[in-house]
C-alpha cells in the first residue's frame, strides 16, 4: 500500500498496524483513532529545528 503514489505512509502504517490484520484486536478502531490523532498533532505542530547560537 505504501508503494503507491499519493499514499500517506503514516496513515497506511497505522492501518497496517491496527486494522489490516487477520484478527485485529477488539479495540483496534480505538487504537487506530488514537494513533491518527497523535499523527495529526505531530503534523500540526512539527518540531522546530534547533538553531546554533553564535
Amino acid at each position: 500500500m505504501t508503494q503507491r503514489e499519493g499514499v500517506d505512509a503514516g496513515l497506511a502504517d497505522i492501518l497496517k498496524t491496527h486494522i489490516l490484520k487477520a484478527v485485529p484486536a477488539q479495540n483496534a478502531v480505538a487504537q487506530a483513532k488514537d494513533a491518527v490523532l497523535k499523527l495529526a498533532g505531530e503534523r500540526a505542530n512539527p518540531a522546530k529545528p534547533e538553531v546554533a547560537n553564535g
